[in-house]
């Protein structure tokens, strides 16, 4: 474990307040719809359509559900790299990861230049796949 300078550290203490106020505002939220959902869980007699939008509003609380509980999961491993003296650092270069990528995106582990690396060499590799696959009218 590294020794962080106090400018890093002072960084680090205002990102982590953040975080954790980020990781509150989402727990509350997920309690909040998790609530909504075993409220509206009550069964009632709905036409046709109604049962499809109720299962189409259903499926997006599911989801947002989700998105909001790997958010604070995400917040977890950055507050725990913050406890271990490595949050900040690029995992792919090692670089230092700009304090403006930090306050828009809190938990990132890349660099913008490692993150936009990944995110192109997989775009290629699904491009690669998909372009490999048989068509559906070959099968």
């Amino acid at each position: 474990m590294k020794k962080p300078s106090t400018r890093r550290t002072v960084r680090c203490d205002d990102l982590r307040q953040m975080l954790e106020s980020r990781q509150a505002e989402l727990n509350q939220q997920v309690q909040h719809r998790i609530g909504g959902l075993r409220a509206s869980g009550s069964p009632e007699v709905h036409g046709q359509g109604e049962d499809a939008d109720a299962d189409v509003q259903l499926d997006i609380d599911m989801a947002m559900i989700q998105l909001r509980a790997e958010t604070s999961r995400q917040i977890d491993a950055a507050l725990q790299r913050i406890e271990a003296g490595e949050y900040g650092d690029c995992v792919s270069c090692g670089g230092e990861i700009p304090t403006k990528r930090l306050q828009a995106l809190p938990f990132a582990i890349r660099c913008v230049k490692c993150a936009g690396t990944r995110e192109h060499d997989a775009a290629r590799s699904r491009q690669t796949r998909d372009l490999s696959a048989p068509a559906s009218s070959e099968l």
